[in-house]
């Protein structure tokens, strides 16, 4: 069976080599006029039975070299291999030699497919390989071409020479013993520079000298040995470095550079610390002044240091001045700008807050979105809160910003949605302390006031929601459930993908809320990323964990002369078919249905409601969030929420209550749970709710109930 990757042989055979020399001549043909054999067999060549051809460069095994015998070449000796007119001829057990031409075009494929600028190697590796195959039979003979196994096995074996090369240079290198060397050394003249080096080299061990001795002379021979321009360049750079780190940039050129830097080499010394009497006298006897500097090459090089010395100056004095005025402008004092906040705090009380103000109490409400009244008791409230909200004294001996003051920026940014920096021509504030105003002002209205304004429905709320909603033909209805979207701005990078949805476009966070007829917000769940839907936020939120609990109030209702014992809020489309959901009728076909759809969209529309006109009193939630912490914009929208419930519950107060005789007892009541507070809930009772919740034939038997109690109650007579 013929294996892959080798060709197919012939009869003729490879005689031994008459000397081991005749491997490294030409590849030319042998012939009369070459008696020599070639250096490599390209198979395919003729062959003549009178010529000798050569032992293949390839056809020692692996651990042979040139020292073997001609007999023990003869015992490796290869056949011919004749692949003319066969393309892709059968391979035999036998490897085809590879000529260094082909070893280099190897080399050039693997670079030319590592060096790819846009996959480079980062492919599969039979992917790689195919293409080094590819690349490398491209400029190969029909008859000379390999797959890519062969290519990579012949890649592998060549690095293994390689390691094996450079593992056994460094050896060679060093194989001659310090004796040797030393005689080596002695060798060079001894005129000159390297004097120096030689007398080191002799008395390196015997004279005792430290290695910080030898390594500060080898410093100083490669310097001295440098060209006139290397060292320049090197004078030059250390000249600067200590310029720039000298402490006031001042400096005196010609001292320096006399007395260090350009110093001729007789003035240089080395001097060690706790050194013997010995060693310096080895070391005076190694650094001769005279023998390593004549006095022409002084005098000339005191010269060129002269005229560099002038260059370099002007250079190191327009670094040292802009150094200089880039450390003033890092090390100036804060710039400070004298705000006249007293006079701003005097002119917002003229205007709104004393007893006869400029604007009146309409327009206070249209600016501030809520009475003045409700306002003062926020900041009340906050100035009792935390410290922050109280006036106190600075280091000046100066009144600080009173409560009142403090509580602007936020007033404004939320209704308006202004740019911190936009309330410092009004208010004097700077625009730090605006944004720090603005979460203070919303983490401490979320901490006050956020467990009465953000509460779950109790038995009273549940009572009067069951009301409303009996009234408007959904007997058991707790309120109208929707999902909306607020653009987030400064999203970062690597997040705007989670958080960008398909229709928005944009990075956006979810708002879920539940709301009444009344615009009350009684659920809020918010902060998922923009690309979820609405079932995908329903599944993370908190709306039925007191139902699931046992804590939340239990309800009993009658539809269509049937009872039920759970409520129910209002959806649209996209929301499952559950007990606790009641969807509308697409594309509507019966009056029935026609009229069921009408009323079930109208009273859903109250959570649509709510969110227009919260994004309408705090301008700021239809504007995209421009804060980074996603912390701080839930706060934000938290305390948006819980202000509309505050300015809800004030205006309804301030309404009264109106009495309605024509209002008709309904059905519906709600009844405190029988949960006892610190047991922990069985968990198959939590399943047993669960299963209640989703129930599907519950949904659609209610769905029905309600279709004919619309229709009977809201028929067209």
């Amino acid at each position: 069976m013929a294996k892959s990757g080798h060709r197919k042989e012939t009869a003729a055979s490879w005689p031994s080599a008459s000397s081991p020399a005749q491997h490294f001549n030409s590849g030319a043909p042998t012939s009369s006029a070459n008696p020599n054999p070639p250096l490599y067999f390209y198979p395919g060549a003729s062959t003549s039975s009178s010529a000798n051809p050569s032992t293949p460069p390839d056809m020692y095994p692996h651990g042979m070299d040139s020292s073997y015998t001609n007999s023990s070449l003869n015992q490796w000796k290869r056949k011919a291999v004749t692949v003319d007119d066969d393309q892709f001829g059968e391979r035999t057990a036998y490897h085809l030699p590879y000529t260094p031409d082909e070893h280099v075009r190897l080399a050039g494929a693997w670079l030319e497919c590592s060096l790819d600028p846009i996959e480079g190697n980062g492919k599969k590796g039979e992917q790689f390989w195919d293409d080094i195959a590819a690349l490398y039979n491209s400029t190969t003979a029909s008859n000379r071409k390999r797959d890519r196994n062969q290519l990579k096995m012949e890649w592998q074996r060549t690095k293994k020479r390689l390691a094996a090369f450079h593992g056994k240079s460094p050896s060679v290198e060093t194989n001659l013993t310090s004796n040797e060397l030393n005689l080596e050394a002695e060798k060079r003249p001894s005129a000159g520079r390297d004097k120096a080096k030689v007398e080191r080299a002799g008395k390196g061990k015997s004279g005792g000298l430290s290695q910080e001795l030898g390594e500060r002379l080898d410093k100083f021979i490669e310097v001295n040995n440098q060209s006139m321009e290397d060292r320049q360049k090197v004078i030059k750079g250390e000249l600067m470095v200590l310029l720039l780190l000298h402490e006031d940039g001042s400096f005196v050129f010609d001292d320096y550079l006399t007395s260090i830097v350009l110093a001729p080499p007789h003035k240089m010394s080395y001097q060690l610390p706790d050194t013997s009497a010995d060693e310096e006298d080895a070391m005076e006897e190694i650094i001769d002044a005279s023998s390593l500097y004549t006095l022409d090459d002084l005098l000339a090089e005191q010269d060129i240091i002269h005229s560099f010395a002038k260059e370099i100056a002007t250079e190191v004095t327009e670094i040292l001045e802009s150094h200089d005025a880039r450390s003033l402008a890092r090390s100036a004092p804060r710039a400070y700008v004298n705000r006249p906040r007293e006079e701003a705090a005097d002119r917002l009380v003229r205007d709104y807050f004393c007893e006869n103000p400029i604007y009146p109490e309409k327009v206070f409400r249209r600016r501030f979105r809520m009475r003045r009244a409700l306002f003062e008791r926020i900041v009340h409230a906050l100035g009792e809160w935390s410290p922050e909200f109280t006036q106190r004294r600075d280091a000046l001996d100066r009144e600080g910003l009173s409560p009142l003051h403090k509580c602007m920026p936020a007033i404004r940014q939320l209704p308006y949605g202004t740019p911190a920096d936009a309330l410092d021509e009004y208010l004097k504030i700077a625009e730090c302390t605006s944004v720090k105003c603005l979460k203070l002002f919303t983490e401490g209205v979320i901490h006050i006031f956020g467990d009465y304004y953000m509460r779950r429905p109790n038995v009273d709320d549940v009572q009067r929601l069951l009301d409303i909603g009996e009234s408007r033909g959904f007997p058991g209805m707790l309120g109208s459930l929707d999902c909306m979207h607020w653009r987030w701005e400064k999203c970062p990078m690597s997040w705007r993908g989670q958080f960008t949805s398909g229709y928005k476009g944009a990075p956006t966070l979810i708002l879920e809320a539940v709301a009444s007829q009344d615009l009350w917000i009684w659920h809020a769940f918010f902060g998922l990323a923009g690309s979820n839907n609405d079932i995908n936020v329903l599944n993370q939120s908190k709306l039925f964990v007191e139902e699931l609990k046992g804590q939340a109030p239990r309800v009993s209702y009658r539809v269509n002369d049937r009872d039920y014992e759970h409520g129910y809020y209002l959806v649209d489309g996209i929301y499952p078919e559950w007990a606790a959901f009641v969807k509308s009728i697409p594309m509507a076909q019966t009056e029935k249905h026609k009229l069921f759809a009408a009323f079930q969209e109208g009273a859903r529309k109250d959570v649509e409601r709510a969110f227009g006109v919260l994004q309408a009193r705090w301008s700021i939630l239809r504007c995209p969030a421009r804060l980074y912490d996603r912390g701080d914009i839930h706060n934000i929208m938290i305390a948006c929420i819980i202000l509309h419930n505050m300015i809800v519950e004030d205006e309804k107060e301030e309404a009264g209550n109106v009495l309605d005789l024509n209002h008709e007892a309904g059905s519906s009541t709600a009844f405190p749970s029988v949960f006892t507070h610190g047991d922990m809930p069985v968990f198959a009772k939590v399943l047993e709710r669960d299963s209640r919740i989703q129930d599907r034939p519950t949904h659609k038997a209610l769905k029905n109930d309600l279709i004919e109690h619309i229709w009977e109650k809201f028929r067209p007579r």
